[in-house]
């Protein structure tokens, strides 16, 4: 990877790569090899190395601008744009054509927690964040389904270039998510300080810790200069601030938790109906059904409606009648008579028809 790096113009400027011992993950980071300042910049990457939406405009699919399909959700959701951006590129490298970030997407891995690890973690917040991320992973996929991988069918699907394959699975789409999330930074740019989220080579080497400092900072060149906030000396292992994160957010994502005291520690309270504001009517429907339940209140009378619709309760007397008539107009096919014939036992279980009807909706046998 080193060379593809340096030959598409990027530069290691006093650092080195190099074995980290009792490191998590890949066991790899970057090194300083001399006495370095406060400020200096360490890492001079091109953009068009990076996956970003500044990239992602040089890409196309059948005809197709990359970066156009992605805008909207760039703007809006930025981490699932970068996570579908990653998993096609890294679908066409593995599964299709190839893809030109081979080499860099080659050493990108999110591995999974393991069993005995999740059977740790029971009761604490970690495993709460856990089941969190795992529920947002099938609403993200259902949203890209029904979205941008209806839009662009081609940039979500599984063989890129290729016509067989079908589209990306929820466990792909996890698994990105999982990259995005660990190695993702985010750039700020020097002409206007607006920021964007990239995965920028060799940067995502640098661990997070909350007193690093420095920064990435997309230049009038085109490139993007990583600086160290602090100095360091020759064998220093470099650090990077990825912003306020909590001990369970860490041990998520990168399997690891930072040393001493996290100033961005804590945990999150669900207040009930705290998310209603701002979320669709659907959404909104299934949150305060949710509120209401857990403030122990009687349910909405619409689901009551609904309720005792699918059950068959009507009412009573004249009112019912009439409305299980209306009903199992279907049963006159069957040789039943309209409405209700008899209350006694209809089979060898001994469920009677008002029973079916109650439970179902329709009796199965004709009763005279």
């Amino acid at each position: 990877m080193l060379e593809w790096f340096q030959s598409k113009g990027g530069r290691l400027d006093g650092v080195n790569v190099t074995f980290v011992p009792g490191k998590a993950g890949d066991g790899r980071g970057l090194v300083a090899t001399s006495r370095l300042e406060a400020g200096a910049r360490v890492l001079r990457v091109p953009a068009s190395l990076t996956l970003s939406s500044i990239s992602a405009r040089n890409l196309r699919v059948q005809g197709n601008q990359v970066g156009e399909h992605l805008k909207p959700l760039f703007a809006s959701k930025p981490e699932q744009a970068l996570a579908v951006l990653l998993l096609h590129e890294h679908l066409k490298e593995h599964l299709g054509t190839g893809s030109a970030w081979g080499p860099y997407l080659r050493t990108l891995g999110h591995p999974a927690l393991g069993t005995p690890v999740l059977r740790a973690l029971a009761g604490t917040y970690a495993a709460e964040v856990y089941s969190a991320r795992q529920a947002e992973a099938m609403k993200i996929y259902q949203e890209l389904s029904g979205g941008i991988c209806s839009r662009a069918q081609s940039l979500c699907h599984r063989s890129p270039g290729r016509h067989q394959g079908g589209s990306f699975t929820r466990d792909d789409l996890r698994w990105s998510m999982g990259v995005v999330r660990s190695r993702a930074v985010w750039i700020t740019r020097r002409t206007t300080g607006q920021k964007f989220l990239a995965l920028v080579p060799f940067l995502d080497l640098m661990p997070h810790h909350p007193d690093a400092g420095g920064g990435a900072t997309l230049e009038l060149d085109n490139s993007i200069g990583v600086s160290v906030g602090c100095r360091a000396g020759a064998g220093a292992e470099l650090a990077a601030d990825r912003g306020n994160v909590t001990d369970a957010e860490s041990l998520l994502r990168w399997h690891q938790v930072t040393p001493g005291n996290n100033p961005g520690n804590g945990v999150r309270l669900q207040l009930p109906g705290a998310e209603v504001e701002g979320a669709d009517i659907i959404r909104k429907v299934e949150l305060l059904r949710r509120w209401r339940k857990e403030m122990a209140m009687p349910p909405r009378g619409a689901d009551l409606w609904r309720g005792a619709s699918a059950l068959g309760l009507y009412g009573d007397s004249d009112e019912e009648l009439e409305a299980i008539k209306s009903a199992t107009s279907q049963s006159m096919s069957h040789g039943r008579r309209v409405g209700l014939a008899a209350l006694g036992p209809n089979g060898a279980d001994g469920i009677t028809v008002e029973e079916e009807l109650m439970l179902t909706g329709t009796s199965l046998t004709p009763h005279p």
